[in-house]
């Protein structure tokens, strides 16, 4: 991944948690659950 157009490269910070606050991450497991299931109603219908 680069950085947008004459911003230079991501440098990516070693030891950086990927989430700030621990509801982050249950909030993108429940998107990707919600997601998921999604999928699998509009194939029932």
């Amino acid at each position: 991944m680069n950085g947008g157009q004459d911003l230079g490269p991501v440098i990516e910070k070693p030891n950086k948690p990927h989430f700030h606050e621990g509801w982050e991450a249950r909030v993108l497991g429940l998107t990707l659950a919600m997601g998921a299931l999604g999928s699998q109603i509009r194939r029932n219908c």
